[in-house]
C-alpha cells in the first residue's frame, strides 16, 4: 500500500477537528467522495494511526456501521439491553436533552 494513507503526525496536529480532517480527506481522495467506508479507513489511518491493513478492511467494508448502531438504538427505544454504564447512560440523557432543546415545536 502506498505510504500516502499512513499516519501523517504533522497534519493530525495542524488539523484536529473532525470536520477539518474530513474536508481535507474529501478534497484529496475522490473516492472517499463515494464511499463513507473509504473515509473512514482513510480517516482512521492518516489521523489516528489506527494502521488496519486494507486487505481486512475489504473484508469489513460491507458491514454498515451506522445500521448496526441504528438497531441498537431501536432496541433500546423499546427498553430492551439497555447500557450498563453510568456514564453512557448520563451522557445520552444530557444529548437527548440538547437535542430536544434545538426541536420547534409546531402547533397542529
Amino acid at each position: 500500500m502506498s505510504d500516502e494513507y499512513f499516519y501523517d503526525p504533522v497534519l493530525a496536529q495542524h488539523l484536529k477537528k473532525v470536520k477539518d480532517r474530513v474536508e481535507w480527506i474529501l478534497q484529496n481522495y475522490d473516492s472517499a467522495r463515494n464511499n463513507d467506508t473509504v473515509l473512514e479507513f482513510i480517516y482512521m489511518r492518516k489521523f489516528e494511526n489506527i494502521q488496519i491493513p486494507f486487505v481486512e478492511w475489504e473484508k469489513i467494508r460491507h458491514i454498515s456501521m451506522e445500521t448496526i448502531s441504528r438497531v441498537r438504538r431501536k432496541f433500546q427505544e423499546q427498553g430492551k439491553y439497555m447500557p450498563t454504564s453510568r456514564y453512557v447512560i448520563e451522557k445520552r440523557k444530557r444529548a437527548e436533552k440538547a437535542f430536544r432543546g434545538t426541536i420547534n415545536r409546531v402547533d397542529v
